[in-house]
């Protein structure tokens, strides 16, 4: 064999070895219950009220997260999987519903609450400030003279022993 030869599939080897090292330590991380949890903490048992999938022991919320480990092994992200059970259960499994068609109303709605309060409150308010005017004095009434010599002739009168 000439130099040459060796050289080049000495080169080749080399390369080969290269390149499989690279593909070996590009190889996905293993899949951590710290990964299922993350995305079961954004569902909701459906079985148990309020309750996030990945605190809840149930065999439901268990089967959930299985259903979640095996699809981020099949390299589906955290909006495809939050997508499927979605789809698949509803939207009110989600912890955080989507921003749109009836899922808004959830958003808008205690906004729409806090106003009507600031509103509602601002009219007691108002009410009371009106209602702490004092009331304007009534002028006093006067009498003419034939009425008070009357009563005065009363008074003398109921006065005297």
């Amino acid at each position: 064999m000439s130099h040459l030869r060796l050289f080049t599939l000495v080169l080749m080897g080399w390369l080969w070895l290269m390149t499989s090292s690279a593909v070996y330590a590009q190889t996905t991380p293993p899949i951590t219950d710290d990964d299922v949890n993350r995305i079961a903490s954004k569902l909701f048992c459906p079985t148990c009220s309020n309750t996030p999938v990945d605190v809840c022991p149930t065999q439901t919320c268990s089967d959930w997260r299985a259903l979640i480990r095996q699809q981020l092994v099949e390299g589906k992200s955290e909006t495809e999987i939050l997508q499927y059970f979605s789809d698949q259960f509803g939207p009110q499994v989600l912890a955080d519903p989507p921003r749109e068609g009836f899922g808004s109303l959830v958003w808008i709605t205690p906004l729409l609450v806090v106003l009507g309060g600031v509103a509602l409150f601002g009219r007691y308010l108002r009410g009371l400030r009106h209602a702490a005017e004092p009331a304007p004095i009534a002028p006093t009434p006067t009498l003419d003279e034939a009425t008070l010599a009357k009563i005065e002739g009363t008074l003398r009168r109921d006065v005297q022993p």
